[in-house]
């Protein structure tokens, strides 16, 4: 099938490398023509594990292209994925501009061919914003012919670092329809690509909530387990050893995923769609103060963070790896900035090494930030008298530091304490 994806960041990004390893042809959509360009040429804008080789194979075969020529895109496919932005403010609020506005283009569009299409939404919208904000602007424009365009709503559950694999190994792929007792031909063609995944159709609004729900849970696991071994550290406890104990009850405390003490969450998802619950309480006048809660708990955890930055009274401090996970470039509320910027606050000197970064994005959003960032790591590494690392190895470490430097581990998958008296934990 022919298929345009609107919006190049990172959930359009893999959508386009993985429906075209699928044999589909992708058309990507998007405002910023560096984008653009690179999809077009078949290279990726952001940075995930396999998508280049994804993109890079497509391309060779012909079967990834790109455009800013919405009007180019939709007159050569069937069906659109629309992966747009949706960010939320502070208080939780939701920005549906991005969606709006795409989909009164692709409905206007669609009225000019007279095409029947299907608009797929993977954007993480609130639960009624296909009914109470798309399908008005679909029966406004199509009127008599609203049947033309088919509206779906397919949650993505795609963690960064990990999002290829996620796509095509996923438990159960979620599409939210107005009839859940009508199957879609043109998302069984294109979705239903294994006998291993599920596909379970639902009404638009169940669709909408799972995937808050999902991420709902995913921070109350990181907010859980940061909290409480914070707290246990404050009494002597052997943090390490209690989590092992307390993750080998599978039976009730169901996976160890997100319940390693470490950072604070971050990233794309988990904090806006947090936000975006406590919101969502107060739009129906209902109080949520476990969320709002979690929510403030990890604002400590942060403030923790820095505090164990500073109590090691070092002047020279190398943040050794900015971007919210490993294997990502993606720094969106990236507990390692927030670090980075709060530690500008004090009297110390900062430096930044993280060959991940897109430091194009970094000079238009983060431009504060940015000028601290260097890529000749091992001059860093020399300079530094504290060097704090949220890196998967911290071993590697070792070897290129002396006696008087020391570096703080944050991802505690491992006790590496053992490897030198340099490396410290964030629980010690």
């Amino acid at each position: 099938m022919n298929i345009s994806v609107f919006g190049l960041g990172y959930v359009g990004v893999v959508n386009i490398a993985c429906l075209s390893k699928l044999g589909h042809t992708l058309y990507g959509c998007d405002i910023k023509p560096h984008k653009v360009s690179q999809i077009a040429e078949g290279r990726s804008p952001i940075h995930e594990p396999q998508v280049d080789e994804l993109l890079q194979s497509a391309h060779a075969e012909g079967r990834v292209k790109a455009s800013t020529d919405a009007s180019m895109v939709v007159e050569n496919t069937e069906m659109a994925l629309v992966c747009v932005g949706t960010p939320s403010s502070p208080e939780g609020y939701v920005n549906l501009s991005y969606c709006i506005n795409t989909v009164i283009e692709i409905a206007q569009l669609v009225k000019k061919f007279d095409k029947k299409y299907t608009l797929v939404f993977r954007s993480t919208i609130p639960p009624g914003t296909i009914e109470e904000k798309i399908m008005p602007e679909v029966d406004r424009i199509l009127g008599e012919n609203n049947k033309l365009m088919e509206v779906l709503f397919l949650p993505e559950f795609l963690r960064e670092g990990s999002a290829v694999k996620d796509f095509f190994e996923c438990r159960r792929i979620v599409i939210g329809c107005k009839d859940d007792s009508i199957l879609n031909n043109a998302i069984e063609e294109v979705f239903n690509f294994s006998e291993e995944v599920p596909l379970k159709y639902v009404n638009y609004r169940t669709a909408e909530f799972i995937k808050y729900a999902d991420n709902a849970y995913h921070a109350t696991k990181v907010a859980f387990a940061n909290e409480i071994y914070s707290l246990g550290a404050k009494f002597g406890v052997d943090v390490k050893k209690a989590n092992e104990i307390f993750m080998m009850d599978d039976i009730l405390n169901v996976s160890a995923n997100y319940l390693k003490p470490g950072l604070p969450y971050g990233g794309s998802c988990l904090p806006k769609e947090v936000r975006a619950i406590g919101n969502l309480g107060n739009m129906v006048d209902m109080e949520v103060p476990f969320f709002k809660g979690m929510y403030q708990s990890n604002v400590q955890h942060q403030a923790r963070l820095h505090e164990k930055v500073m109590s090691y009274g070092k002047k020279k401090i190398l943040v050794h790896g900015l971007t919210f996970k490993h294997d990502t470039d993606d720094v969106r509320e990236s507990p390692l900035l927030f670090l980075a910027k709060s530690l500008l606050n004090e009297e110390v000197e900062i430096k930044i090494f993280d060959p991940n970064l897109n430091l194009e994005n970094m000079r238009i959003e983060n431009a504060g930030v940015v000028r601290y960032v260097n890529d000749n790591e091992n001059e860093l590494i020399e300079w530094a008298d504290l060097i704090v690392t949220s890196r998967r190895n911290p071993e590697s470490l070792v070897d290129k530091t002396k006696d008087h430097q020391s570096i703080l581990n944050l991802t505690n998958y491992h006790d590496y304490t053992n490897l030198s008296d340099r490396i410290k934990n964030l629980y010690q």
